[in-house]
């Protein structure tokens, strides 16, 4: 079985690029679009070194390969940009717009810090007239809130193992690729485990035709059962309330120039 002790952090990001106008006939410098193509090459470009990274074990036979939650990915998910009277109807191919936008979907892997990506879009976003901020209606994260695999330090931990003992299951932790809400449970301070007991079931979140075999949800109850029994069995231990009260977070709309 897989479980998740950590997530990647989401970023959606606006990116505005604000410039000259004139006529398409002439070469106009300083445009709006140029400017905001020139961030989006060079997002790209860190996009396809990522992807590089991706099932590579950095050349030792005993490493094991990148999985998806191991690199950061970027996605350009939207443009926005033209001059329009009619409300987007029709446009004015002929005349180069003042402004123009792009859309990033970026998860931030736990081995890379949100002050390395920030500093990323910083140094992308240089020149003049180009600024990009968190999309006002998301709550990003500027800090990897992972749980402690130490049973040692986390007897939760030490009593999820201990359920799948009996019935020889192995564990492959891991840091699960999207976004759950468990990111904000672990910003709290209470550790949590990213579970589903589905064996060779395809992951089809939101996909066609999303299935699970009867047998294999079958077997998931039993799992279940196992695992709550041995939860419900961890006693008050030393340094429990550190897992608690970190308080929320004052979000405000955030914008870097």
């Amino acid at each position: 079985f897989t479980v998740f002790y950590g997530e990647r952090s989401p970023w959606w990001l606006l990116i505005k690029a604000t410039g000259n106008t004139g006529h398409g006939s002439r070469f106009v410098q300083n445009t709006a679009m140029g400017k905001l193509i020139d961030v989006c090459t060079k997002a790209l470009e860190f996009r396809r070194e990522q992807e590089k990274l991706l099932g590579h074990s950095g050349g030792c036979s005993h490493a094991q390969s990148k999985k998806l939650g191991d690199v950061t990915t970027l996605n350009l998910t939207m443009l926005k940009g033209g001059v329009s009277t009619d409300g987007g109807k029709t446009w004015n191919i002929n005349v180069i717009p003042t402004e123009a936008e792009a859309g990033f979907d970026v998860r931030i892997t736990p081995y890379m810090t949100p002050e390395e990506m920030k500093a990323k879009l910083d140094e992308w976003c240089a020149a003049e007239g180009v600024e990009w901020r968190f999309a006002e209606w998301t709550s990003p994260l500027h800090e990897h809130y992972l749980t402690n695999l130490d049973r040692e330090k986390n007897p939760w931990w030490g009593a999820f193992l201990d359920a799948f003992k009996p019935i020889g299951v192995d564990l492959e932790p891991e840091v699960f690729p999207a976004a759950t809400d468990s990111r904000f449970i672990r910003e709290a301070g209470i550790p949590a485990i990213g579970f589903s007991p589905m064996k060779n079931t395809p992951i089809l979140l939101h996909d066609h035709d999303e299935y699970i075999d009867r047998s294999v949800y079958m077997e998931g109850i039993q799992v279940y059962e196992t695992v709550l029994k041995s939860l419900s069995m961890v006693e008050e231990f030393s340094g429990e309330k550190e897992f608690h009260g970190k308080g929320k977070r004052n979000v405000e709309t955030e914008v870097y120039v």
